[in-house]
């Protein structure tokens, strides 16, 4: 029998071809799907500050309408969750810390999901449109100043993130009075199924999921920048998303798993979906 062929200089050409056309679509799904996302929630932040302000008298009243419904259910935790957090510095530092990272997470869960679960990350990716869209209208619809700005109506609530940590330059930050629904909440439930999906080995995914959005809820509500209310009002908000998502044609088809980077994941079969 013959030696084996050496390679030929077309051969290697040939991989090296397809190498970079390998990267090049990589860096082209990078940067249109997250480029996406980024412009989108941008939009959404710059949009709500500029446009349709309502009165601030009205946000303080529905904050105070919202109060009252909160006590008469017996959900007005957030002043003795604060003030537990308040004799704790560790625990307003997490608090403060863990509320800035919404959108590095965000971010992070995408690049995850498009490269290791690109089905999932379609599939929740247009729940996070649509949610996004959802919460859209509320800041002027019902417009809700949050709990850190009630102290002068007798709430004595505290800016955390102003009092202990780094205060936001003059002109950012987002609209004060749109403290309903959560989208931190909202997002943050959407980023734990990209999670769950992304890393399914030995459930880590849903376990990092679980815990984000848990940190996440603490965080609002220790910061002062949400009611229990807001929060309950973000997971129906992404509830109803992952719902509308599904009427797209796309999520009754049932895809294989093409990963980006690891094309030898797809000999795992169709990858589960997050419903």
């Amino acid at each position: 029998m013959g030696a084996d062929p050496a390679p030929t200089v077309n051969g290697s050409s040939s991989r090296l071809t397809a190498t970079a056309l390998g990267a090049g679509r990589l860096v082209w799904l990078l940067v249109s799907r997250i480029g996406g996302l980024f412009l989108l929630l941008q939009a959404y932040t710059a949009f709500r500050k500029r446009y349709f302000l309502r009165p601030a008298g009205i946000a303080f009243d529905h904050a105070r309408d919202l109060l009252a419904l909160e006590r008469t259910l017996h959900l007005d935790l957030e002043l003795s969750l604060q003030r537990w957090a308040l004799q704790h510095p560790w625990a307003v530092d997490a608090g403060n810390l863990y509320y800035r990272q919404l959108k590095p997470i965000l971010y992070g869960s995408a690049v995850l999901a498009l490269l290791l679960a690109p089905v999932a990350f379609r599939r929740i990716g247009r729940a996070v449109s649509i949610a996004t869209l959802l919460a859209w209208p509320w800041y002027a619809l019902y417009p809700l100043a949050p709990p850190r700005l009630m102290a002068p109506y007798g709430f004595p609530f505290v800016d955390t993130l102003a009092a202990a940590g780094p205060v936001v330059a003059p002109g950012g930050g987002a609209n004060p009075y749109a403290a309903m629904p959560s989208m931190h909440i909202g997002w943050s439930t959407l980023v734990a199924l990209w999670l769950a999906a992304a890393l399914p080995w030995w459930r880590i995914g849903i376990v990092l999921g679980v815990l984000h959005l848990t940190m996440m809820s603490y965080a609002v509500v220790v910061t002062g920048n949400h009611y229990l209310l807001d929060v309950v009002a973000g997971l129906v908000v992404a509830g109803i998303a992952l719902g509308l998502a599904r009427l797209h044609p796309g999520s009754l088809i049932n895809e294989r798993r093409r990963s980006v980077l690891f094309p030898m994941l797809d000999r795992r079969g169709p990858e589960p979906g997050p419903w």
